[in-house]
């Protein structure tokens, strides 16, 4: 992606009303604008850099999370089995 490209991205992820956050292929969080530190109640500090099913995702979740997201990163997801459920922030898990 060409530098221009990046920071129209950016642009569009700060000046965003909505939360929005990127997770690499691995899995590592590595962008996250104010409404989401808004909505979950982390700084980018907490978050960039760490693994976002162990920092977001309830630990009775994280196989499934981790199954959706290989679905995803290897382009086989089944729609159905994607489901998402509202929680509080919590920093006990992290």
């Amino acid at each position: 992606m060409a530098e221009e490209e990046r920071q129209k991205l950016r642009g569009l992820i700060t000046e965003s009303t909505a939360p929005i956050f990127g997770v690499t292929a691995t899995g590592i969080i590595e962008e996250w604008n104010q409404v989401a530190e808004d909505m979950f109640g982390y700084s980018p500090s907490d978050v960039i850099g760490k693994e976002f099913v162990r920092t977001l995702v309830h630990p009775d979740a994280g196989s499934y999370m981790h199954k959706v997201l290989n679905e995803v990163k290897t382009n086989q997801r089944d729609e159905e089995s994607i489901c998402t459920v509202k929680r509080r922030p919590c920093l006990s898990h992290k």
